[in-house]
């Protein structure tokens, strides 16, 4: 493998925190963003140095993309269904906790 393709779920404040986490660290690139508000997942890929494609519905990001890992920045009640959407998916999950309420 090249490197190790990261999906965001989620461009709110929380995701900062997980972006600043995976920027530095060797072959691992964010390939794509996910936000139900447009407006902040393009906001999210215009301030990353590879523009990395824009989703507003995280299962067509998964369908598209098929990132090798996803980053959860949701609310915590969404973190559990779209985990186990991922995981179906065949995609690693990272999600901040809890994990769910």
């Amino acid at each position: 493998m090249d490197f190790l393709r990261i999906g965001l779920i989620g461009c709110g404040k929380m995701m900062g925190a997980h972006v600043r986490g995976v920027q530095h660290v060797e072959n691992v690139a964010i390939t794509c963003v996910c936000d139900i508000v447009r407006e902040n997942a393009e906001r999210v890929s215009g301030e990353l140095p590879n523009h990395p494609k824009v989703y507003t519905d995280y299962k067509k990001m998964f369908e598209c993309e098929k990132p090798d890992a996803v980053h959860i920045c949701l609310p915590h009640y969404l973190h559990v269904p779209v985990a186990i959407d991922a995981f179906r998916a065949g995609i690693n999950v990272i999600s901040e906790k809890p994990m769910s309420i």
